[in-house]
């Protein structure tokens, strides 16, 4: 603690920092490079204050890559986030979530678990899970589960860059586009497949720009968008591919015109090789051992996946006199047990279908809406997905 108040009363990361800039400055280096060295003593301070309000279940991660190991880094990994809430729960006479990407809920019931079993389960939580804030009518979505050549989708990682899948990705992409007016949008599970699949696709597609996320450590990373963004205004029309979970995917308001069609390709999970993700998994299992309630690891693993596919397809729908197509690209998302993890206001509009039969009824949706640039959008936004609350009696 002291060392941790030293910094902070001295303002030392600061003065460390802009004293480094400056030698660097003076000895020829440019000014607007980052220099890591000197921004590093602004992650210890961030890790000491860590420290400080750490429990005997979380974890310190050292990674170190390179022949040489000259690339290492550290992390910090809070496995039992919820301890730092329970003296806040204990006191509250009723507290509230709210948020877009809730489900599942499951994940929270730590949170709540130790007011259940204080002041008696019943009557004390209260879910609920709103409506989307458009017309039924405003949006189309299918769970296409094969292409138009008629083989099955099947983007799993081993299977995704055979020619068949390749094939009827890049029919789809081509087909789903040109019926869109606006913007179209894809989003890949990995920076890898995105590569291969912008290599398969070309600059253009059936006459419209294509528009590539590119992995950026640091920086801006939004050049694609406004580019794309240029595109939609300047032609009508254009087409962006991204990555689940990478920055476009989050966060991006593509309103109205920008973005008329949404797809995701497979299904996101996360790298299971990851060692924080790992350790997550091991302590949720050793809890669901004990007991305690929450998600099992694998249900972890799973809930992190739909998450994503959540958020991306959020991109679309952006307030209430908004509209778009959404296309879930994999045979697995018939399968109940992904889409029972999609969220409520897309579940309940989604059916799975091949594309053949799908081509027809998007063309009719996208004829039916017509487009709308330049319309002013509402001043109110986006959705109301799902919501936890918990509500203790006084």
């Amino acid at each position: 603690p002291g060392l941790s108040s030293f910094l902070e009363s001295t303002e030392l990361p600061r003065k460390v920092r802009g004293y480094c800039d400056a030698v660097r400055v003076r000895g020829g280096a440019s000014a607007s490079r980052p220099n890591v060295a000197s921004g590093s003593i602004y992650g210890i301070a961030e890790l000491l204050g860590a420290l400080m309000g750490s429990t005997g279940s979380d974890r310190i991660l050292c990674h170190a890559k390179g022949p040489d190991c000259e690339h290492a880094s550290v992390r910090y990994l809070s496995l039992d986030a919820e301890a730092r809430f329970r003296d806040l729960f204990s006191s509250a006479r009723a507290i509230i979530f709210a948020g877009g990407t809730l489900e599942p809920r499951t994940e929270f019931a730590p949170l709540y678990a130790g007011i259940s079993q204080k002041r008696g389960a019943a009557g004390c939580l209260a879910n609920f899970s709103g409506r989307h804030v458009v017309p039924a009518n405003h949006i189309f979505a299918r769970y296409v589960t094969h292409g138009p050549g008629g083989h099955a989708l099947d983007f799993r990682k081993d299977a995704r860059g055979t020619d068949a899948q390749l094939s009827e990705l890049r029919a789809i992409v081509g087909t789903a586009s040109a019926a869109a007016p606006g913007g179209a949008i894809f989003f890949f599970p990995s920076f890898d497949f995105l590569s291969i699949v912008a290599n398969v696709l070309g600059a253009r597609v059936g006459g419209k720009a294509v528009f590539v996320e590119r992995r950026v450590q640091g920086g801006d990373g939004e050049g694609p968008f406004r580019d794309f963004a240029a595109a939609v205004r300047r032609d009508g029309s254009a087409i962006l591919l991204a990555v689940n979970g990478a920055k476009l995917s989050e966060g991006i308001d593509f309103k109205d015109d920008l973005c008329r069609l949404v797809a995701v390709v497979g299904l996101p999970y996360p790298n299971s090789s990851d060692l924080g993700l790992v350790e997550k998994m091991r302590f949720l299992d050793r809890c669901r051992g004990e007991g305690r309630p929450g998600l099992s690891g694998r249900e972890f693993y799973s809930a992190r996946c739909m998450k994503g596919v959540n958020q991306c397809v959020g991109r679309s729908i952006r307030h209430a006199g908004d509209w778009a197509a959404i296309l879930l690209l994999d045979h697995r998302y018939a399968m109940s047990s992904i889409s029972g993890a999609v969220s409520l206001w897309l579940r309940e509009q989604a059916s799975p279908a091949q594309f053949a039969s799908i081509e027809p009824d998007l063309r009719a949706f996208f004829a039916t809406r017509g487009s709308t640039m330049g319309a002013r959008s509402p001043a109110f936004g986006g959705v109301v997905s799902s919501g936890v609350a918990a509500a203790p009696a006084a």
